[in-house]
């Protein structure tokens, strides 16, 4: 071994110098799914929105409060984390993308078709015990 090869291998070794490695490691593969999360709220709280101007406030009222719901109690480690999971319940963002939808018939079957996709793909991951979400 040469001796910057012998110096290169003690600083791997330190722990100080390790726990950088990982946690530059762990922010580099967070950092694409945080800014898919963004988006998803970003068009959450636009469809939020639309409920609340084209269903009622009732279900405007009930889409804020699902998001403030998860937005006031995020995880330490990660925030947002399982964000697309808690918005699968908040049923007026669905109401509020179908009347955006209902005028445009290619839109909306590209939309139906997403999701199919997406939902098949999760099953399939389900079934062979792949954590999803």
């Amino acid at each position: 071994m040469q001796p910057d090869q012998i110096e290169q291998a003690k600083n791997v070794t330190r722990p100080t110098h390790l726990f950088l490695h990982f946690a530059g490691a762990a922010v580099t593969k967070l950092a694409p799914p945080l800014v898919q999360l963004l988006l998803l709220l970003l068009v959450a709280i636009a469809l939020t929105w639309v409920a609340w101007k084209r269903l009622g406030p009732a279900f405007g009222l009930y889409s804020l409060t699902t998001l403030a719901l998860v937005l006031l109690s995020p995880p330490p480690y990660f925030p947002l984390a399982s964000f697309d999971r808690y918005l699968l319940v908040d049923f007026p963002v669905f109401l509020a993308l179908a009347s955006v939808l209902r005028d445009h018939p290619r839109a909306r079957q590209i939309v139906l078709f997403t999701f199919a996709a997406v939902g098949a793909v999760a099953a399939v991951g389900y079934s062979r015990k792949v954590w999803i979400g």
